[in-house]
């Protein structure tokens, strides 16, 4: 049996560093002119320019790019209000740096008129660049002349094209080579070249390119490879790869690089632990979301040598995406979702394995639709009915859940109990009142509410008095002919009802009685009377009782 460990020294990330920085230039009004500098940093920054502090927005003659490499600004047909100080700050999740230069506009009659050969500002380098291995090379010239020169750059008599690996900027009055990325391949001999129909000028350089040498120590002890360790080098990262680890081979491994110009080193400690099966210290629990939330589930695992982490949904392995994050920082486990959907319910697993074992833990996602505010289907009509009938108010309302309904009449709530009854057939609500009495009459409204909200729908109920034509119930005492004696008392009643409350009149053999000197007529609600105290000879006849309203007698 056999195992290896893998040392690799490498930072996670790295403050922005400006391997170049700004420079000042002066332009005359009308040019157009660049801004430009070398940008590094893990993971890649973002930036932003400024002028005099304020932020520069893209717009048609402001064009900010940046490849990774190289930031530059460009700045179509400088204006007199351009002039001022540039900033470039870049910043990522370890810090932010900024460089500034300043921009001189000219106006145009202030140039001088007379022609003169190109000019470098600069002096001849007098040493060599030793630039080390994978490193970015910048060298910049301020270069003046009327007309305005023409730059080109040379190696080893070859003229250089703006590429991949090297780029060639101007702006304004400076140009800069960048060699993005050192190879020795680039070690040589250099030339900026300026020329114009008055003449020409050049700066010459040279360029070395280093290897660093690269040690490796274990508690300051230098590492000979032997048939347990071994270095590699794949033009990017060194590493260090020890198999078989044992516990002795616990301890501060430092890497040095060196080269003539100096060193660098980092060091890393490594502790070997005994190999441990992976167990969950705290496990997966069930969760209840609702639609649109997010999720996050978080599990503690232990276990040597660090376990690996998947995760499942229904046994399904699941894969990072734009939704779906998961991370593992050796302790903690997680699993993050973003805006969770009812398709993404189901039984989860989280599996860590390692050379020693494996193991899983499982919990449930129920997610429910999204709470939706009901909204009104069918409103509720007005209702108009008589007395003694039935009324029904209808009202049809959607929402998420289920809303749960309640009536009201004028503010009071209506309960289902004696002649009010609530009925609910899917989206249906119903308020039936049967016998409905004069009282009825108002307002009635039903409220539906869940946890998206609430709404209203209302309706009027009018009832009506109910009218009919007048009619004798009860015991009629006209239906038998009456025998009195003279002076004796005369007394008919009859019981009548209809709505509205009817016309009594009295008729004798045909003629209505109007001697109300003689016969009294009474009523004491639905009975009428007529009556005499002392009959004669002449009363004797027959007594009609009519009694009549609008709907008939």
């Amino acid at each position: 049996m056999s195992c290896f460990s893998l040392l690799a020294l490498q930072k996670k990330g790295d403050t922005p560093t400006f391997m170049s920085k700004l420079e000042p230039i002066e332009i005359t009004e009308g040019d157009d002119f660049q801004l430009s500098c070398n940008v590094t940093g893990r993971p890649q920054p973002e930036v932003q320019w400024f002028r005099d502090e304020v932020l520069i927005k893209p717009s048609r003659r402001f064009k900010a790019s940046y490849d990774g490499n190289v930031s530059a600004l460009t700045v179509k047909e400088a204006e007199l209000d351009d002039d001022g100080v540039y900033k470039c700050v870049v910043t990522n999740n370890f810090g932010s740096v900024s460089s500034k230069a300043d921009v001189t506009v000219l106006k145009k009659h202030l140039r001088p008129e007379r022609d003169y050969a190109p000019i470098f500002e600069e002096k001849q380098f007098l040493e060599p660049l030793e630039i080390q291995v994978r490193q970015p090379v910048e060298v910049s010239y301020h270069v003046r002349g009327r007309p305005k020169p023409t730059v080109t750059w040379w190696k080893n008599g070859k003229e250089l094209r703006d590429g991949k690996h090297v780029e060639i900027r101007s702006g304004g009055t400076y140009h800069t080579l960048y060699i993005l990325r050192s190879e020795e391949e680039d070690a040589g001999s250099y030339k900026c070249l300026a020329r114009n129909d008055v003449g020409s000028a050049e700066r010459l350089f040279e360029v070395q390119v280093e290897e660093p040498s690269v040690t490796w120590y274990r508690n300051k002890n230098e590492i000979v490879p032997d048939g347990r360790s071994r270095t590699t080098f794949d033009g990017e990262t060194y590493k260090l790869i020890l198999q078989d680890i044992k516990i002795k081979d616990a301890g501060q491994y430092e890497c040095i690089a060196s080269n003539p110009i100096g060193k660098a080193f980092c060091t890393a400690e490594m502790t070997v632990n005994k190999r441990e099966a992976p167990v969950f210290v705290s496990k997966l629990r069930p969760l209840f979301v609702t639609e649109g939330d997010n999720v996050s589930w978080m599990c503690k695992v232990a276990g040597m040598p660090r376990p690996t982490v998947e995760w499942y949904r229904d046994n399904q392995p699941l894969r990072a995406d734009t939704r779906w994050k998961m991370d593992f920082d050796g302790r903690v486990c997680s699993l993050f979702l973003s805006e969770a959907d009812c398709k993404d319910k189901g039984v989860y697993n989280c599996v860590i394995t390692n050379s020693a074992g494996s193991a899983f833990s499982s919990a449930e996602l129920q997610v429910d639709k999204k709470a939706n505010k009901p909204k009104v289907i069918e409103k509720m009509n007005d209702v108009q009915t008589v007395e003694g009938t039935e009324a029904r108010f209808d009202v049809r309302f959607s929402g998420l859940p289920r809303p749960e309904v309640t009536w009201y009449r004028n503010s009071i709530k209506v309960r289902n109990e004696s002649r009010f009854h609530l009925s609910e057939d899917g989206d249906r609500y119903s308020l039936t009142i049967t016998d409905t009495k004069l009282v009825d009459t108002g307002t009635y409204k039903c409220v539906a509410t869940n946890e998206g909200g609430k709404i209203t729908s209302r309706g009027d109920l009018d009832v009506r008095e109910r009218q009919f034509a007048p009619e004798f119930y009860g015991d009629d005492e006209l239906k038998e002919p009456v025998v009195v004696q003279e002076s004796d008392a005369i007394n008919f009643k009859v019981r009548v009802r209809g709505k509205p409350v009817p016309t009594i009149v009295w008729y004798k053999d045909g003629e209505m009685v109007r001697d109300v000197r003689r016969f009294e007529i009474r009523s004491r609600g639905d009975i009428y009377t007529f009556a005499t105290y002392s009959a004669s000879a002449e009363d004797a006849g027959t007594y009609t009782c009519e009694a009549s309203n609008k709907l008939g007698k």
